[in-house]
């Protein structure tokens, strides 16, 4: 089965037109998906990949994150990591142990259904499907019929 990523590749020339706060917000928005230590052609192991969404040659949106790395996100998300005035810093909330019993909790969060069958899943779905329209998605047309749906 082939598989398509998206991603965007760039090039030196590409980058040298670029101004520098620019690259600095192109570099922030995805530190999660530069590996700036790793040798040419290295892969990470299977826990410590970052977050890949990909369209596959086999007709599937596939999602895929380590569990090391959903583990290291929340260690260091923003709700979890208030600023502590008495400690005038930031004081980590949790932190988690044993990173596959944290995945498969989160896995059971993210499927729990709701009375009307949703998920926080499906509703992240529903979300986003409806911001790629909103953003100008060329895969959808406007249906203008009225039907039941």
């Amino acid at each position: 089965m082939s598989t398509m990523e998206i991603t965007t590749r760039i090039n030196r020339k590409w980058l040298e037109r670029k101004p520098k706060h620019e690259l600095a917000s192109i570099i922030m928005s995805n530190l999660g998906r530069i590996n700036l230590f790793a040798e040419h052609g290295e892969v990470q192991s299977g826990h410590d990949r970052p977050l890949a969404v990909n369209v596959t040659g086999g007709g599937e949106l596939t999602i895929r994150i380590g569990i090391n790395t959903l583990a290291f996100r929340f260690n260091r998300q923003e709700d979890n990591t208030p600023y502590d005035e008495k400690a005038n810093g930031f004081k980590r909330l949790y932190r988690v142990v044993d990173a596959v019993e944290f995945a498969k909790k989160v896995r059971t969060k993210l499927c729990r259904e709701e009375e009307d069958g949703s998920t926080p899943l499906t509703d992240l779905f529903d979300k986003v499907c409806r911001n790629a329209i909103d953003n100008g998605c060329f895969g959808v047309e406007e249906d203008g019929r009225d039907k039941k749906v």
